[in-house]
């Protein structure tokens, strides 16, 4: 059977010539026929055939009635045509080709960065342990046990004038810490419940022989039945919340306060300029000062009927600036008075 290779070529004459020859040999019945195995062993350039003079032989009439006339042609037409696209599939395979090679180095360098961050899971000793951090951040700067009960006394009386005359009392502080408040409660045999995250401090409050709980206190007092509790404290809590958690907090402790009960919050104070400027920024955890009139407001927005601010902890008078006049006595409230204060609400 005779093929079609370089050395045909498609003007009309020669083209004629061929299929007649085909014709009389009676091989028109598969007229051109390409055979697949002459394809993998001839090189490609033997198929290629020349595009601008087979779209100048289709473009004229005469010759498409002649082509139509040919018995079988079209067929043949169909893998002249496909021949003829040979040099764009090559450069698309070329193409697809390359972007599956970068694709795979994408996906290697992806499994390295995941096999290195499995690693690291795998040494856990080689990473910080974040609630040791604050337990010693918050002895550092906190101070020791005896340090902080020395801060927190001034407010016992304040809960047990609370307290007074009822039968039953229920105490709860949120975030509460290594217990040093609730130990000071015990002291006056009140009884409480504290909450903290930091597993640390609940450790040290729990060895301690309190009540503390490892779980997140605003979402247990957000579920506690209405008028259920009389005194609910955050020592160095509030300034941790986003404005968002802090409008709940004050609702919740609002709703399930008994009548009369005390709401105590203590957070440090951004009117002294040292506190509000740098000393609040010690702490990574802090979200942003919050100013002594707007917490009255949230107390008050929220439904208090009694609201005021108390200032704590001032810097000793030995380290103020000598003198009695208005400005000295201004520059040392402003730069040496209370460093924090607390919000006392009653319902």
């Amino acid at each position: 059977m005779k093929i079609l290779s370089k050395h045909t070529h498609l003007d009309s004459p020669g083209l004629l010539r061929h299929v007649a020859e085909l014709q009389r040999d009676g091989q028109h019945a598969e007229p051109w026929r390409i055979v697949p195995e002459r394809m993998e062993t001839q090189p490609e350039e033997k198929f290629m055939l020349e595009p601008p003079s087979l779209r100048a032989r289709l473009a004229n009439p005469v010759f498409r009635q002649k082509i139509r006339d040919l018995p079988g042609l079209g067929a043949a037409l169909a893998w002249l045509f496909a021949l003829l696209k040979l040099p764009t599939m090559r450069r698309m395979y070329l193409e697809d080709r390359q972007r599956i090679q970068n694709m795979e180095r994408e996906l290697a360098a992806l499994q390295q960065r995941v096999a290195a961050a499995e690693t690291q899971d795998a040494h856990p000793a080689e990473r910080f342990d974040a609630n040791r951090l604050y337990a010693e951040f918050s002895r550092c700067f906190r101070g020791e046990d005896a340090d902080v009960a020395g801060k927190q006394q001034p407010y016992v009386p304040m809960i047990e004038e609370v307290l007074a005359g009822r039968a039953a009392h229920a105490v709860v502080d949120i975030g509460c810490g290594r217990g040093v408040w609730l130990g000071l409660l015990a002291q006056r045999q009140i009884a409480g419940i504290g909450f903290d995250l930091n597993a640390e401090a609940v450790n040290a409050a729990r060895a301690k022989g309190l009540d503390v709980r490892r779980e997140n206190g605003i979402d247990w007092l957000a579920r506690a039945p209405d008028a259920s509790i009389d005194v609910i404290t955050a020592f160095q809590v509030i300034e941790h919340l986003p404005p968002e958690t802090l409008l709940a907090f004050v609702a919740s402790a609002q709703r399930v306060l008994r009548p009369g009960g005390l709401l105590l919050c203590e957070t440090p104070n951004p009117g002294n300029l040292r506190v509000g400027a740098c000393n609040f920024y010690m702490d990574p955890t802090h979200q942003r000062p919050i100013p002594a009139p707007f917490a009255e407001f949230i107390a008050r927005y929220s439904g208090f009927a009694e609201t005021r601010i108390l200032p704590m902890n001032p810097d000793p008078e030995a380290e103020w600036v000598a003198g009695e006049n208005p400005l000295t006595e201004r520059f040392n409230t402003l730069f040496y008075g209370a460093r924090d204060y607390a919000l006392l609400a009653r319902k």
